[in-house]
């Protein structure tokens, strides 16, 4: 974020405690503030205020990238904010360039900023659970990180919901300890290697009865699906983009693909033999099936249709496909340009 994100306001403030005038700057459009602050000070009305501050010149104010960046979401100088005020500021540092995050607890170090919070945390939790994906117990802490509670991630993001050792109530906003894809174990399983790179699975969701769920479908599935809906739930996104069918979505799109008379190469849809089943689609309109060749459903390739409803083949299954998606520059459906970090969220809370 840079001084030109902002707009200069042709106006000078006046300082009674050094006697002269000085610029300011009042941020993203000028929200209402009470009253001028000195640098690094801050004052609000609400959630929605951001501040503005003062400095001898406007290169001053263009050093002070970081500083504004921590006014801007109402984390300056340990201003302690109540339960509806915090989502609001969480919600700007986990957009902020990485080095607007500067804590300005002391001794704290930098790669993070604390929030004090007054009052109940409980209805902060459950906004924090509707936005974000988690809540994940947190019990090693992250630095200066609370060393107990709940986190939630979101892409490069953790936000941790805490007590410091006083007893006060605090949430940390922090950059995740992101895994390195190509270092995991190569025998370690598609869907566990999405485990390491999301953070951790949802809370504990009961099993589908497969046995009734093969038996309507006509055909058994793939093991790795299987394991992705019993680890993820799969009533949710990964990366807010793709989505993974649950059985009852995948009984669904089965049933409406089966009406469809396919064009050009693709394969014919199932129970034609090597027809295809929908699996998963994303927000770009691609979807993803597989294709019923041979009596192993494990074997069974990915078949990925693009917007443009280009067809293409991947030896590979399911939960592969998606990592190599999520985490491979080279995919020919890569999705690594949009994301740091990697997460998935329920939409059924």
């Amino acid at each position: 974020m840079s001084v030109d994100q902002f707009d200069v306001i042709g106006r000078w403030h006046g300082s009674q405690r050094r006697g002269r005038r000085r610029p300011v700057i009042s941020a993203c459009g000028g929200a209402h503030i009470d009253e001028a602050c000195e640098l690094g000070e801050f004052g609000h009305r609400s959630s929605s205020a951001v501040g503005h501050i003062v400095a001898d010149d406007v290169a001053s104010l263009a050093n002070s990238a970081a500083l504004w960046q921590r006014v801007v979401a109402g984390a300056c100088l340990g201003v302690v904010m109540d339960g509806e005020q915090v989502p609001a500021a969480v919600a700007r540092l986990m957009q902020m360039d990485r080095d607007g995050l500067m804590c300005e607890e002391e001794g704290h170090s930098l790669g993070h900023v604390c929030l004090p919070v007054s009052g109940g945390v409980d209805g902060l939790a459950k906004v924090l659970t509707e936005r974000y994906a988690g809540p994940f117990p947190w019990a090693d802490g992250l630095g200066e990180l609370p060393p107990r509670g709940r986190a939630w991630v979101w892409d490069a993001r953790v936000v941790v919901l805490g007590q410091e050792v006083d007893g006060r109530a605090v949430v940390a906003v922090a950059e995740r300890d992101l895994p390195d894809p190509g270092e995991l174990p190569a025998e370690m399983p598609w869907v566990e290697r999405l485990v390491a790179i999301t953070a951790g699975t949802v809370p504990e969701v009961p099993a589908p009865d497969w046995a009734a769920v093969e038996s309507r479908l006509g055909v058994p599935l793939p093991g790795d699906y299987k394991r992705l809906v019993e680890t993820f739930g799969c009533d949710g996104l990964f990366d807010e983009f793709l989505r993974v069918f649950t059985p009852e979505e995948l009984i669904w799109h089965t049933e409406l693909y089966a009406g469809i008379v396919p064009g050009g190469e693709h394969p014919p849809p199932f129970p034609d033999p090597g027809g295809v089943i929908p699996w998963s689609d994303n927000e770009n309109e691609e979807r993803f099936f597989w294709i019923t060749e041979g009596p192993d459903p494990d074997r069974w390739p990915v078949y990925a249709l693009d917007s443009l409803n280009a067809g293409s083949r991947f030896e590979c299954t399911a939960a592969e496909f998606l990592f190599r998606q999520m985490t491979d520059p080279d995919h020919p459906l890569t999705t690594t340009s949009d994301f740091r970090g990697h997460w998935f969220a329920r939409t059924r809370r």
